[in-house]
C-alpha cells in the first residue's frame, strides 16, 4: 500500500523533530506557539477565478491557515478550547481574504497565535 500525503507541514522532518522533542520534554514546555508567515506573491501571482472567491474555497484562510493549524495541533496534542480570528480583504482587484490573525486556546491554558499576510511583498520562508 502507498500513502500519499498532500502538502502538509506536520510531515516535514524539522516539524516532526520539534514535536517529538517537545513530547519527550527535551524542550521547555511551551505554553505559547507563535506562527507568523508572509508570502511575497500569494495574492498577486496568477490565480484561477475560484481561488479569489471565498465562497468557493479561495483566499488565505482556506489556502494558508490549514498549514499553521496543522503544525500547532501536532505540537499541542490537546483539545482546542476556543478560536478567535479576524481576516482582511484589502485589495478590490483581488476580492478575497489575503490576511488573517487567529488566537487558538487549548485545554490546560496553552495558546497559539497565528498570523498570515499575502500582501507583504516579501517571503518569510
Amino acid at each position: 500500500m502507498h500513502l500519499v500525503v498532500g502538502h502538509s507541514h506536520s510531515f516535514d522532518a524539522p516539524i516532526l523533530r520539534t514535536a517529538r522533542a517537545d513530547r519527550e520534554r527535551r524542550l521547555w514546555r511551551r505554553a505559547h506557539d507563535p506562527a507568523r508567515s508572509t508570502t511575497r506573491t500569494y495574492l498577486y501571482r496568477p490565480r484561477r477565478p475560484e481561488e479569489l472567491d471565498t465562497a468557493q474555497g479561495g483566499g488565505a484562510v482556506f489556502n494558508q491557515a490549514a498549514h499553521q493549524v496543522d503544525i500547532v495541533r501536532l505540537h499541542r496534542r490537546r483539545p482546542r478550547a476556543s478560536v478567535r480570528a479576524a481576516t482582511g480583504a484589502w485589495d478590490a482587484a483581488r476580492p478575497t481574504e489575503g490576511a488573517y490573525a487567529a488566537l487558538l486556546t487549548f485545554e490546560g491554558g496553552a495558546f497559539a497565535s497565528l498570523t498570515y499576510s499575502g500582501y507583504g511583498h516579501f517571503d518569510s520562508g
